[in-house]
């Protein structure tokens, strides 16, 4: 619990300074909140001692040095739809990060049992690509067909683009 007695210390302002985000639990204490890019907090700290190493004991004094030079971030705290807006967009963007890895590791799997499959199909996520991953799971399966009827189920798939 943060315990602030402006009086003692004879301040008019009392400035609290981070890298983390405490924001939702002083919002509600008397203190102005500002953040502390963690990279500024390592250059500074680089340029205070010349040593880039991490020591917990230098961090307090490196980020007051930051915000009292004026170098701090103000800090927006979105509420109600805009933070709303801000959680589902961050959803978005990590599903998208996944989705992306997973696709990866879906080629890459295809292309080690169908290394000839990339220059027929360029793109594995194109409906023609999935029907025929999903209807011929192996080398052989799709081996046994003759190359007519694999030829015009990859046209009908495809309305016209692929064929024999």
């Amino acid at each position: 619990m943060i315990v602030i007695n402006k009086n003692r210390f004879a301040c008019g302002e009392v400035v609290v300074g981070y890298e983390s985000i405490l924001v939702h639990y002083l919002r509600s204490k008397p203190v102005k909140i500002v953040q502390v890019n963690p990279m500024h907090t390592k250059r500074m700290k680089e340029v205070n001692d010349n040593s880039p190493l991490k020591t917990d004991d230098k961090d307090p004094w490196v980020i007051a040095d930051i915000i009292r030079l004026g170098h701090a971030l103000t800090v927006v705290v979105p509420e109600g739809d805009a933070a709303y807006l801000r959680r589902l967009n961050n959803a978005r963007e990590r599903h998208i990060r996944e989705r992306t890895a997973l696709l990866n590791q879906l080629q890459q799997l295809v292309f080690l049992i169908f290394p000839e499959f990339k220059t027929v199909i360029k793109d594995i996520k194109i409906k023609t690509a999935r029907y025929i991953l999903r209807s011929y799971t192996t080398p052989q399966s799709m081996g046994i067909l003759n190359k007519e009827t694999l030829g015009e189920e990859m046209r009908k798939k495809s309305m016209g683009k692929f064929g024999i």
